[in-house]
């Protein structure tokens, strides 16, 4: 697979705020092809969570989502090991709840994951 980004990516190690880490330990991540990015979330629930995607080269994304009333910034990383190293694919996200939405607007405590591809399916 050529795109570092690509797949559903769940069993996410996860550290930081303990609200946000309650949040993405159940969370998984579809990360659509580079042809037509888009980024949705599941939180355990029936339906997927649209987010907005934003990309300045092709080892980052980042936008917001909206969970209910909160608001949500994430930004996601992709490791590419140098030759001659066969690492598997890995991302690392962060996640910040928008504390104060407006002008000038804060974001509270991060919540951090890593997903690491596993070798036995597309990703992990």
């Amino acid at each position: 697979m050529d795109d570092l980004f690509e797949g559903n990516w769940s069993g996410l190690q996860c550290g930081g705020s303990p609200d946000i880490r309650t949040m993405l330990e159940k969370a998984t991540v579809m990360i659509g092809s580079p042809d037509a990015r888009q980024v949705s979330w599941m939180f355990g629930g029936p339906d997927p969570i649209s987010a907005s995607v934003t990309s300045d080269d092709s080892y980052r994304l980042w936008g917001q989502f909206q969970v209910g009333a909160a608001e949500y910034c994430y930004e996601i990383v992709a490791r590419m090991p140098p030759p001659p190293f066969q690492k598997p694919r890995c991302l690392y996200g962060i996640v910040y709840k928008v504390s104060n939405q407006g002008p000038g607007g804060e974001l509270g405590h991060p919540g951090t994951w890593v997903a690491e591809e596993s070798g036995k399916d597309p990703v992990g």
